[in-house]
């Protein structure tokens, strides 16, 4: 007999939450806790616990902390690993502080913001999007505001190699967080980003290879191609190649972020004159708006443990000014 989700709320001694939180113990506590093995069966109660976080999460509360400290022992444990498994151990830290979050209880928002400081960019280059989740989640939560502005303002942080645009390590990976996640909403991040704004230092190259295709390459870094508007005047000559700057690349990523028909469109083949204006009115978008964005969660599987990058603006009831009316 098929029981509906509803139907199987009347059951006790043992009741599903029961069920599910002694599965999810079970998975977490191994008699080898510095192998991968470990850390796979970490990961499995953590999924076990997000479902019974959706289920009952009064009865979840204690276990996501329980969950995170197993996590956060296999993390130590297995050092210097970069392995999958590890990695997957590390996106679960971040995800049960997110989950316990939302159920108004910060104990695990805040440890999360001491593990991470004390974690180097190097341990979390590859799954630096889904690591960073918590920050964007709640960007006004002190200890992550405090971390977000000592990993991009303080001059002793580890993680300058992987944000500075002019190392090779940082170059271009930033600006594609920029582009592929609500980072913006970090205050911290903003300000980051407007003194990008103003980095004059050559960054990469464009080459227009057709009227319609043109080929952007950062230094050390990615390169791709991608269309230019047909019929452009500012575009150059089909062959010609110039250079492009920090505050270029950062600007043209800001221009592609979704869901912000308000900001600027921007091209890193205009003339450099078009380029600076162009820069000038981001700047300004920022400074006037770039507080209003929030994040939209990603809803879709479980298993996907980073957001969407999509802002929104929350609507007010205030009618607005003639200056907001005409973006001044």
């Amino acid at each position: 007999m098929l029981l509906l989700p509803e139907q199987l709320r009347n059951f006790s001694d043992p009741s599903v939450s029961d069920l599910l939180l002694k599965r999810a113990r079970q998975l977490a506590e191994h008699s080898k806790p510095d192998s991968n093995a470990a850390l796979l069966q970490a990961s499995q109660g953590c999924e076990i616990g997000e479902v019974l976080a959706a289920w009952d999460a009064p009865a979840s509360s204690p276990l996501l902390v329980e969950l995170f400290s197993h996590c956060e022992k296999a993390w130590e444990l297995t050092r210097p690993r970069r392995g999958q498994e590890r990695l997957q151990c590390g996106r679960w830290l971040a995800r049960l502080a997110i989950l316990l979050g939302q159920q108004d209880d910060q104990t695990l928002l805040k440890r999360y913001a001491h593990w991470f400081r004390n974690q180097t960019s190097t341990a979390m280059y590859d799954h630096a999007q889904a690591l960073l989740q918590p920050f964007w989640r709640f960007p006004e939560q002190p200890d992550l505001a405090e971390t977000a502005r000592w990993v991009f303002e303080a001059k002793d942080s580890p993680w300058i190699p992987f944000i500075d645009a002019k190392q090779e390590e940082g170059s271009g990976h930033i600006q594609y967080l920029l582009g592929k996640s609500p980072l913006i909403c970090v205050p911290a991040y903003r300000s980051y980003v407007l003194r990008e704004l103003e980095n004059l230092a050559v960054a990469g190259t464009t080459k227009v290879h057709s009227e319609s295709s043109v080929n952007y390459s950062i230094h050390h870094a990615w390169s791709t191609a991608t269309s230019s508007s047909p019929g452009d005047p500012l575009r150059p000559p089909i062959g010609s190649e110039n250079s492009f700057r920090i505050a270029d690349g950062f600007a043209f990523r800001l221009a592609s972020l979704p869901s912000l028909p308000d900001v600027p469109k921007f091209k890193l083949y205009w003339p450099e004159k078009r380029r600076d204006a162009t820069i000038a009115e981001l700047k300004e978008f920022l400074n006037r708006s770039g507080d209003k964005y929030t994040v939209k969660p990603y809803l879709g599987p479980a298993s996907q443990l980073h957001d969407k990058p999509q802002l929104v603006i929350p609507q007010s009831n205030e009618p607005s000014t003639p200056e907001e009316d005409t973006g001044k």
